[in-house]
């Protein structure tokens, strides 16, 4: 592993807390980390200098967009903001940019009305998403297409993470460390913040959904976590369903329910997602990173990835 490069998009008048939330989440993960690991933010904007937000606090950026090369990025994380979004939508630099990234399969997270931008720049055609709950029928008319969830806090989706805004981007982030890190260090992490990490992705935008989020629910994200931190676990319908203490036909269709696929739709994008990453290590064999993501060979790896990718970029 290495160190992981953050790329924060800045616009006029964006939500201040949906830029520093997170960046105090990457921040922390990075203090905690070995030096060869942890993370690198930079902020990014239309051009190199201060930038407005919503209230009265200004966010200097450190590069313009055209200066970016994607490469070597692992996350473009895009903020929102009721009275900058609608303004940021129609920046070009920023739609291309999000689009070259979707285009490498980069990790890019949404917070708040930062989805209303993810939707203009073309990458949410054929995916759900989650925007903040007073935005959600307007993203609803502007984007028929779309399918945006109603009662969740974040989404995930491959590459693409949406959150509903303000301090839910914080439980993204919390999430992303899961998946980069493993579960026990994100709890560490939110245990150094003082934040609420058992909130999980598929709860409701609402405080009392959330004060009665089911145990099945938790069953069903402590499972998910255990794929992402052990991609070349036993997998199963049947061994997923007793995890979760389940019948196979009932936690099949709990689950679908929840996350838009099936369970082995879902193993198989979370084991190409980790194999994706050790295949940009030249030093690791693909027969070793088969066995590290729990393929069978390399060459079943090999065809898992390209059918992702090619349900990531289909053709015109």
């Amino acid at each position: 592993m290495k160190r992981k490069k953050i790329k924060v998009i800045l616009f006029p008048d964006m939500q201040v807390l949906d830029v520093v939330g997170p960046v105090a989440v990457f921040e922390a993960a990075d203090r905690a980390l070995p030096n060869g690991l942890g993370y690198d933010i930079e902020f990014i904007a239309a051009k190199v200098g201060l930038t407005t937000t919503s209230g009265c606090i200004s966010l200097q950026s450190h590069k313009a967009f055209a200066d970016i090369d994607l490469a070597d990025v692992d996350t473009i994380l895009v903020p929102g903001g009721s009275k900058g979004t609608p303004k940021a939508m129609g920046d070009i630099g920023l739609r291309r940019i999000i689009s070259q990234a979707n285009s490498r399969g980069v990790r890019i997270a949404s917070v708040c009305t930062g989805s209303f931008i993810l939707a203009e720049a073309g990458i949410l055609e054929g995916r759900k998403c989650t925007t903040h709950w007073s935005e959600i029928q307007r993203f609803v008319t502007m984007f028929p297409k779309i399918k945006v969830l109603k009662d969740v806090v974040y989404h995930t989706e491959g590459h693409i993470w949406t959150s509903a805004g303000v301090a839910t981007g914080m439980d993204m982030t919390l999430a992303m460390l899961s998946e980069d890190h493993g579960q026990s260090f994100a709890l560490e992490i939110a245990r150094d913040l003082v934040l609420y990490i058992a909130r999980c992705g598929d709860v409701g935008q609402i405080s009392e959904f959330v004060a009665n989020q089911s145990s099945i629910d938790e069953k069903i994200n402590a499972l998910i976590i255990k794929i992402k931190t052990s991609p070349n676990g036993r997998y199963d319908i049947t061994t997923m369903a007793e995890q979760c203490n389940m019948s196979p036909r009932n936690f099949s269709r709990k689950f679908k329910d929840i996350y838009g696929k099936t369970p082995a739709a879902m193993v198989r994008e979370i084991r190409v997602a980790r194999a994706e990453f050790h295949m940009k290590d030249e030093r690791i064999d693909l027969k070793r990173i088969a066995q590290m993501t729990g393929f069978s060979s390399a060459d079943v790896m090999q065809q898992a990835v390209k059918a992702v990718r090619q349900n990531r970029c289909p053709k015109p």
